[in-house]
């Protein structure tokens, strides 16, 4: 939501074309951090399946950026990187589930996606304070609502205030 101001206040008007594609890529990101886990547990045990699902990952990236390059530009090239990644963790995800060990990731995976949410509505009720004052309000009201639905452990705020302490 925030990926405009980024792009201006750092690049100029000249780049703001580029702003759709921080917004999608930031997405990226948080595709292929679980999907880095996941092809890492399953590259180590069945070489054989990661290769087949690396395969289709790749055969699908090809197919949709020759579909969407034409139409959207660099912002089909964003979308289909995040496509390719998603369906690389889901394959591997589901590989680990079924036939290595059960993932009990569904709580890991909601908590930070309820305190994300938070943020989002906070920056798009607050979108007119400044770039720095979103940044650290997003991050208190981050870590207070995974406090509140207690997705952090007493290990989790320990090592946040050892870090906090050092620094």
């Amino acid at each position: 939501m925030m990926s405009g101001r980024i792009i201006l206040r750092i690049y100029g008007t000249q780049f703001l074309a580029s702003a759709a594609v921080l917004g999608l890529l930031v997405w990226y990101l948080v595709v292929t951090f679980p999907t880095f886990i996941f092809t890492h547990i399953l590259c180590l045990s069945h070489t054989k399946e990661f290769a087949i699902f690396y395969f289709i990952a790749l055969v699908v990236n090809i197919g949709l950026n020759l579909f969407l390059i034409p139409i959207f530009g660099i912002i089909g090239v964003a979308f289909t990187a995040i496509t390719s990644a998603f369906i690389l963790g889901f394959l591997c995800y589901r590989k680990i589930y079924t036939d290595i060990f059960q993932l009990k990731i569904m709580k890991t995976i909601m908590m930070p996606f309820i305190a994300s949410s938070g943020i989002v509505l906070f920056v798009f009720h607050f979108k007119t304070l400044s770039l720095l004052q979103l940044s650290a309000w997003s991050i208190v009201i981050y870590f207070l609502i995974l406090y509140l639905i207690r997705g952090l452990t007493k290990d989790d705020l320990m090592l946040l205030a050892s870090f906090i302490r050092s620094k």
